[in-house]
């Protein structure tokens, strides 16, 4: 220990332990690991929790550099001499702290101005009289001048004051009388000790952080535990950690619910037991919660445990839950209280099992570390023996640990049992209550990983020996992994490429370990590199999971950002490429187009799945590099010099053809809403044409380029370019004159400026693409809606430019105030002059004079039938499509006579009902609405008979037939009786027809429909073979139907009053021009 890092010793560090007891050692030992970082303390740390509130500044970095403080922080050794110098130092070693608080940076001398400004700060700005005695004879004291000073002046300082008199030496390194800390506490009212609550502590708030909450809640704690733990359970183990019922597990519920399930005695941990199966928390079990219990410790035991299970495999829940409530319901009230619980499951298997789980949950989940080495085996052995009987699925993760490694942590944890004697285990242990603790080591199982020697075979033959095997060190895979040799950064977590120059395979070169494991060890010996492998679906051949060893690596490349420091002249600046142009017309060329292509790197690199899709690939990428997903794309560089857009987002990297190494170029959007790729091809072919095109093209055939669903700005630029008057006032640059950059309605000038760019390059005849680069940025800058990269409205484009072009060449610069007046009866021609004046004494640009005309309004007000007139600027005009509001129904039409069906196709208003259908038919048919009965069907069944006053409704599958009825049934069906169709159809339909109706096979496209099924059996009908269909002229093909009687018209052009399958009337005419009511002048 010395001030600023020098060789003036005030204390030895191993002095310092003869001077501190143990107990106070161990207590700053337990303080500076939990304040420390990295073996050190640092600065703001030591002002909080050594020095504490109300030291100066200035004393506090002088105690700070007295104790042996520099940058880095203060060590625990230089820690623990100054504190012991403090609290019991000798006063020769008090004094030379003293000094060393007050001493140059050499610790020979004390200089008058460096003590002087420290005595101002300690004593309240005031120095005292008997420090000028000090340096009565020099500026400077060394310290066997500064020691006889203090001896003689103990009250001079109020430093000396504190640390020489014996009668105010009150610092101690503890306190029997202070109050516990809350590790204390905790450990006092759990079977955990100080150490592993502080453990516990660091480890509960890395659980936190993976919470989406920022809490330990159900939905984390789910993610966490299963699997092992059943779905069904979870919520019953979550409650018995939740205590309070607050919906999440604080640091002290989780504490005291480890200390039950794994330090606790027996009688402990099954009350916590009881918690987990009581639903209710009414302190009994009822008989569907003893039913609920029993079930899952049967799964439990048949589907994770390596042992002889075949004595369960007759057990039934049902049986079980009656026999505990015979031989344990003492009252017979079909519940089992704790006590009766706790007599039960003392010396059961089911519920000793499933506390074994929770054991392990609390060691590998929780973080808890085992208390001995044969526990820790126990653990880690009996979670890898039930993630084996579970097997892989496919989405799981393993972790590979060399084979080294493996059979050093296998001997260490095994040494006991493979070794030497067990000691005899307390029947209390928590090791007691689940494991095995006999001498004999454990038998190998096809599920449980072999016990390991040094050669790395199983079951070797080893020679005993007592000498007990070192803990083994960090874990160390570097064996497993090739060397990497691309320094640049990696974004996936899969821990370095598997080597490939040797077969490495399961057991011999690595061990595999599930995800909880590897983080446990990792938790408890560290080490590296973490190598996460996936398990997957091969497909085609096999459908067994297998482990994917070797994902795939892609070389993801970047586009090298622009240069802004090039020379401004012979210089062309599109998007984010700049080049020189050196007198040329278009972009250097050369292979690959030369300049025009910007330049890539490879940035990243990432292994993936071969099972991923694109589209995972891709949001992980935008999510590692916080990129938006629409201003992001892949290519595959695989061609260099033809790159190729990745678009199939739901296919997989194998069916892509990716391989490992892939190039892949990750584009990133321009500043400017432009993509760097799409921009250099622009140029590219620019480039190529005026090669091999050197001659100009006609003037306005010119297309422009699609900057990413930019199509509907293109389709209105093209209208507007397209305007003759317009685009010659543009090409010859009148609009420079006119720019009215002051006004506050308009763009500064911007929009039209561009605009006048545009048209020239359009009508300059001198490519046959353009990129309207600079329109669209100005754009999207003054109408933010319009800077995205979705689909918009062509026409609200069309109104923004217009109004802008005109906002930026109004020829008024100060618009007057113009007061409407009313029309008071003046003649239109009057009113709409004075409308136009007044419009233009504000409004006057060759857009005005181009496109904006007057729309006549008329208001009539209903009590004093005044009429008011208006005449409004307009410069478009939204006219209505018209719609067809017609619905047209076929119908096939039976008679009585027996002719042969006649199809008819009417048309009618979407409002119109089935008594207006009737009605037609009565035109054409010749029959009246009484003696025709509608019937629905679909498919071969009748669905209903539609009502006279329903509405026409023509559902898919479904046809209309009309059937005439006899005079009698037809004065049923009459408005004036209350028999409906039902009635008429139920009580004696065979007379329809009965002998004369013949049902024959209609030609194409007319369908014939029988009444019901009464009518099918008939006794009159005849069941034979259907002859063909005739029509009054004879026989005829099924391809051809024809032309009928003018009486009945089968699809023929109907009459004017009812037009079957006809066009609309002329009355209606789309896109016709406004009403007279509104002139548009």
């Amino acid at each position: 220990m010395g001030a600023k890092g020098t060789k003036f010793i005030v204390i030895s560090y191993e002095d310092a332990l003869v001077i501190v007891t143990d107990d106070e050692l161990k207590r700053l030992k337990d303080a500076f690991k939990r304040c420390s970082n990295n073996d050190h303390m640092s600065r703001a740390i030591f002002d909080k929790e050594v020095l504490g509130d109300g030291v100066p500044s200035l004393l506090s970095e002088k105690i700070y550099l007295a104790f042996g403080g520099y940058g880095k922080g203060i060590s625990f050794r230089d820690l623990v001499c100054g504190l012991a110098v403090l609290a019991k130092g000798s006063l020769d070693q008090k004094l030379r702290l003293i000094f060393a608080l007050h001493c140059n940076d050499s610790c020979t001398h004390i200089y008058r101005a460096d003590m002087e400004r420290l005595v101002r700060v300690c004593e309240g700005g005031s120095t005292p009289m008997a420090l000028y005695d000090l340096f009565l004879v020099e500026d400077q004291v060394t310290f066997d001048q500064f020691r006889d000073w203090c001896l003689k002046n103990i009250e001079a300082l109020s430093i000396t004051k504190w640390l020489l008199k014996e009668a105010n030496a009150t610092i101690k390194l503890s306190d029997d009388n202070e109050t516990p800390t809350f590790y204390q506490t905790l450990a006092g009212v759990t079977h955990l000790e100080e150490r592993e609550i502080m453990g516990l502590e660091k480890h509960y708030w890395t659980l936190k952080s993976q919470s989406k909450t920022g809490k330990l809640d159900l939905q984390t704690f789910t993610e966490l535990t299963s699997p092992p733990v059943p779905e069904e359970l979870l919520e019953g183990v979550f409650n018995a950690f939740d205590e309070n019922r607050d919906g999440h597990i604080d640091f002290k519920e989780m504490a005291c619910g480890i200390s039950a399930c794994s330090r606790g005695p027996l009688t402990e941990m099954l009350k916590f037991s009881f918690k987990i199966f009581d639903k209710d928390q009414d302190g009994f079990l009822s008989q569907g919660e003893l039913y609920h219990m029993i079930d899952i410790l049967l799964r439990i035991s048949l589907e994770y445990s390596s042992q002889d299970v075949s004595e369960l495999d007759c057990l039934d829940a049902n049986t079980l839950v009656k026999h505990i409530l015979q031989q344990h319901d003492a009252d017979n009230d079909t519940f089992l209280t704790q006590e009766e619980y706790l007599v039960w499951a003392i010396n059961q298997r089911l519920p000793k099992e499933f506390m074994k789980l929770l054991f392990e949950i609390c060691h590998v989940v929780l973080g808890l570390k085992p208390s001995c080495r044969k526990e820790e085996g126990e653990v880690i052995c009996g979670w890898l023996d039930r993630e084996n009987c579970r097997g892989k699925c496919v989405g799981d993760t393993w972790f590979l640990v060399s084979i080294g490694w493996w059979t050093e942590w296998y001997t260490y944890v095994s040494y006991k049992q493979l070794m030497l004697p067990a000691a005899p285990t307390s029947p209390d242990s928590p090791a007691a209550h689940y494991y095995d603790t006999s001498p004999s080591p454990p038998s190998p199982s096809p599920h449980k990983p072999p016990p390991l020697v040094a050669n790395g075979s199983p079951g070797g033959a080893t020679t005993p020996t007592r000498a007990p095997p070192v803990r083994p060190g960090p874990i160390n895979n570097s064996s497993l992994v090739e060397p990497e040799s691309r320094k640049v950064l990696i974004l996936t977590a899969e821990g370095g490429r598997l080597r490939r120059d040797t077969t490495l395979s399961h057991g011999k070169e690595f061990q595999l370990l599930p995800e909880p494991v590897w983080k446990a060890l990792a938790l408890w010996y560290g080490g590296s590199p973490a190598l996460p492998r996936t398990v997957v679906n091969p497909g085609q051949m096999t459908h067994t999971p297998e482990l994917e060893l070797y994902p795939i690596t892609l070389l993801l490349y970047r586009h090298v950002a622009p240069s802004r420091n090039i020379s401004s002249w012979a210089t062309q600046t599109i998007g984010n490429l700049v080049w020189s142009n050196s007198g040329q017309t278009g972009p250097p060329t050369g292979s690959g187009g030369g300049g025009a292509v910007p330049k890539r790197y490879l940035a990243y690199q990432g292994s993936f799945s071969r099972k991923y899709t694109l589209k995972q690939v891709f949001e992980y990428l935008c999510n590692r590099l916080r990129i938006r997903t629409e201003d992001m794309r892949l290519w595959d560089l695989k061609d260099e010099n033809n790159p190729r857009l990745f678009e199939e987002e739901d296919l997989t990297l194998e069916a892509l053809s990716v391989c490992d190494n892939h190039p892949v170029l990750i584009e990133v959007r321009n500043r400017d809403l432009t993509w760097p790729e799409e921009i250099s091809s622009i140029h590219k072919q620019r480039c190529e044409r005026a090669n091999h095109e050197p001659g100009a093209t006609e003037r306005g055939v010119t297309g422009l380029s699609n900057l990413g669903n930019t199509c509907f700005m293109n389709a209105a630029l093209q209208c507007i370019s397209n305007t003759r008057p317009l685009t010659v006032y543009f090409s010859e640059g009148s609009h420079l004159y006119e720019l009215n950059r002051s006004n506050p309605l308009g763009m500064k000038g911007h929009i039209a400026k561009r605009y006048g760019d545009l048209v020239q390059d359009l009508w300059s005849g001198t490519s046959r693409t353009i990129a309207p680069l600079k329109l669209r940025w100005t754009i999207g800058k003054y109408a933010p809606r319009f800077s995205g990269f979705q689909q918009h409205d062509c026409q609200e484009l069309l109104a923004f430019l217009l109004d802008g072009l005109h906002e930026d060449l109004n020829r008024v610069h100060d618009k007057p105030y113009v007061e409407l007046k009313d029309s008071d009866g003046r003649p239109d021609a009057d009113v709409a002059n004075e409308a136009w004046e007044n419009h233009i004494l504000r409004n006057r640009s060759i857009i005005v004079d181009l496109f904006h005309g007057l729309l006549k309004s008329e208001v009539l007000c209903k009590e004093c039938s005044h009429i008011s007139v208006r005449f409004d600027p307009f410069s478009y005009l939204s006219l209505p499509i018209p719609m067809e509001n017609y619905i047209y129904v076929d119908i096939l039409v039976m008679l009585l006579d027996g002719s042969i069906p006649v199809k008819y196709g009417l048309r009618f208003e979407t409002d119109k009902c089935y008594r207006d259908v009737k009605s037609g038919l009565s035109d054409l048919c010749g029959l009246s609405n009484i003696s025709i009965l509608l019937v629905e069907i679909l498919g071969s069944n009748i669905k209903g008979f539609p009502d006279d006053r329903a509405r026409i409704r023509i559902y898919p599958g479904s046809s209309i037939v009309a059937y005439e009825l006899s005079n009698q049934h037809s004065l049923l069906t009459s408005p004036d009786n209350d028999v409906t169709d039902d009635d008429v159809i139920d009580d004696d339909i065979d007379d329809m027809g009965s002998g004369t109706l013949n049902h024959t096979v209609p030609p194409a496209g007319v369908q014939t429909t029988y009444v019901s099924q009464r009518l099918l059996q008939s006794p009159n009908l005849n069941r034979t073979a259907p002859p063909p269909v005739h029509y009054q002229n004879g026989p005829v093909p099924s391809a051809k139907i024809s032309p009928p009687t003018p009486q009945h018209h089968a699809l023929s052009p109907p009459t004017p009053q009812h037009h079957a399958l006809s066009p609309p009337t002329p009355q209606h005419h789309a896109l016709s021009p406004p009403t007279p009511q509104h002139h548009a002048l």
